[in-house]
C-alpha cells in the first residue's frame, strides 16, 4: 500500500519485475505473450525473445511472421547495411525491427506444408537480396549450407 492512495499496492522493484517477466515468458501462451508485448516498452524488450524462440508457423501467420524479407518491404539504406545489430527498439523501420526479432529464433514448428513453401519462398527470395549475412555471434550458428547455396534459385 502507498501513502498517498492507502488501497493501492505498492510498485514492485525493477528486479523482482524481470523474474517474473522471465517466469511468464517461459510459461505463458504465444497469444498471451502477445497481449503482454503491448503493455509496455520494457515488457516487449524483455518478452520478444520468448515469443520468437519457437514460432508455430501456419499458412494464415507466416506473411505478418516474415514481414520484412521480401524485396518489397522497404528499409532505409542505413539500416540495409548491418541489419542485425543495435536494439530492436532503436530500429526505425518496422522492417528493420522485425529482421532484428528474427534473430531469436531457436527452431519453427510448421503447422501445415504451405507454411513451409511460403517459408522457403521467403528465406530465398531474402537470400537474393544480397544483404550481408549477420556474424555467427549474432544467431550463434552459422547459416546451413543449404541456405546459402540456394540464393541463386531465383535470379
Amino acid at each position: 500500500m502507498t501513502e498517498a492512495d492507502p488501497s493501492s499496492p505498492q510498485r514492485l522493484s525493477e528486479d523482482v519485475m524481470y523474474v517474473l517477466l522471465g517466469h511468464v515468458g517461459a510459461t505463458a501462451s504465444p497469444s498471451a505473450l502477445t497481449t503482454f508485448l503491448r503493455v509496455s516498452r520494457s515488457f516487449h524488450k524483455r518478452l520478444i525473445p520468448f515469443l520468437y524462440k519457437t514460432p508455430n508457423l501456419t499458412q494464415r501467420n507466416v506473411p505478418g511472421f516474415l514481414f520484412g524479407l521480401s524485396s518489397t518491404d522497404k528499409i532505409d539504406d542505413d539500416e540495409r547495411e548491418q541489419w542485425w545489430q543495435g536494439d530492436v527498439a532503436d530500429k526505425k523501420s518496422a522492417v528493420a525491427r522485425r529482421l532484428a526479432m528474427l534473430g531469436h529464433v531457436q527452431s519453427c514448428v510448421f503447422e501445415d506444408y504451405d507454411a513451409v513453401i511460403m517459408c522457403d519462398i521467403a528465406v530465398v527470395e531474402f537470400l537474393s537480396q544480397g544483404r550481408d549475412s549477420p556474424p555467427i555471434k549474432w544467431t550463434g550458428r552459422p547459416l546451413p549450407p543449404f541456405l546459402s547455396s540456394r540464393s541463386h534459385l531465383l535470379r
